[in-house]
């Protein structure tokens, strides 16, 4: 009876795990030193133009960047089997004086409910956000701030870019 009960607990948060039931936490904490084509990554990142860039490796073995294009925060989480193609979230309308379009979140796979992130994550994508010069409608400053993102997803390796969003 108790090896059914194991059984069922470790089958349980084994399909937890590939489904992504518990949060982010199970692929965003840091797990220790680069790989040589992390390091790659980073002086890439470097040279492509980013400032204030940390780099964290992430429990999957995938590595995330936070920093500042042009002075705008952005975050990428790229996968350690990443296919050279980029998701990137465009924020939509948020109330004026709100915080969520005036910076990145440290992690874009924290504020993902629906998966909508996270499963392109999981198949080999990188995925990333930047902030916007203003909240409420920021149409003009969400479409040039993406695209620089696009651009510096590019200079990275990127091959191909989808961006989706919510509301504007």
């Amino acid at each position: 009876m108790k090896k059914i009960i194991l059984f069922t607990l470790l089958a349980l948060s084994i399909l937890a795990a590939a489904l992504g039931i518990g949060g982010s936490w199970l692929i965003s904490r840091n797990t220790g030193s680069f790989s040589d084509e992390q390091n790659a990554l980073v002086d890439a990142a470097k040279k492509a133009g980013a400032t204030s860039l940390s780099a964290t490796r992430m429990d999957d073995g995938g590595l995330r960047l936070n920093g500042n294009l042009e002075g705008r925060s952005f975050n990428l989480a790229v996968p350690w089997r990443w296919n050279k193609q980029v998701v990137l979230w465009a924020n939509g309308y948020s109330p004026p004086g709100a915080w969520n379009n005036l910076a990145a979140a440290a992690n874009p796979l924290d504020r993902d409910a629906f998966g909508v992130v996270r499963t392109p994550y999981t198949r080999g994508f990188a995925v990333g956000e930047s902030a916007y010069d203003k909240s409420g409608i920021a149409v003009e400053s969400a479409i040039e701030n993406t695209h620089r993102l696009k651009q510096f997803a590019d200079r990275l390796g990127s091959t191909r870019a989808y961006i989706f969003g919510g509301s504007m």
